[in-house]
């Protein structure tokens, strides 16, 4: 029953005139039991409730307030997922090198190499060419932000090392830019129908 002062009371012994019943006093303020604001509330209730010969001895007076964490939890945030570590195998065919280093699964792969001081081919670092592309020989990566590589280029194992996040122990290979490039768009060159016309005025 919510209280408000003495009308509220007057309410509340007519709709229980026989009935124990709480009273619960609440204090946004109040941050323990003994709070100066939990003390002034209840003596005010108190004073309310005794004007009514016999309700004191079936009211039962409660108070609560938002530091009162077995009343009101603070909502618990979610832990963040554990970051990994997994071994990154790298065969370098345009030096002919392979590199084995730590990248954390947060991490961009080409990103994390490059801290490491391994050199790899690269050009706009946005996903959006394939002058990083590898060619996944085993394990997991994920690659959302790839828009450079076609969904069938993905599928057959290529990936962009500027936004890949390994998922699992990773061995790759780097490839030539020109060579995905052909496999993504060479099925579509000469194609279109080239229509001659008059040379173009030198102005």
């Amino acid at each position: 029953y919510f209280w408000n002062g003495e009308r509220g009371i007057r309410t509340l012994v007519e709709v229980t005139p026989k009935q124990h019943f709480q009273c619960c006093a609440f204090n946004h303020s109040a941050i323990s039991p003994g709070h100066p604001s939990q003390v002034k509330q209840i003596t005010s209730l108190e004073k309310h409730i005794s004007r009514h010969p016999g309700i004191m001895d079936r009211a039962d007076l409660k108070f609560f307030s938002t530091g009162d964490r077995s009343v009101f939890p603070m909502p618990q945030k979610p832990s963040p997922a554990p970051v990994k570590i997994h071994t990154v195998r790298i065969h370098n065919r345009q030096t002919g090198t392979t590199h084995e280093l730590q990248v954390p699964s947060d991490r961009y792969i080409l990103h994390c190499v490059e801290n490491q001081g391994v050199d790899l081919p690269f050009s706009c670092r946005n996903g959006a060419c394939t002058a990083c592309a590898v060619r996944v020989k085993s394990g997991d990566l994920r690659q959302p932000e790839a828009m450079g590589l076609s969904p069938e280029l993905q599928s057959m194992g290529y990936a962009l090392l500027c936004v890949s996040y390994a998922q699992s122990d990773l061995e790759v290979e780097t490839q030539d830019e020109d060579e995905v490039y052909v496999l993504q768009f060479g099925r579509n060159f000469g194609r279109g129908k080239v229509r001659f016309g008059l040379p173009l005025d030198d102005d």
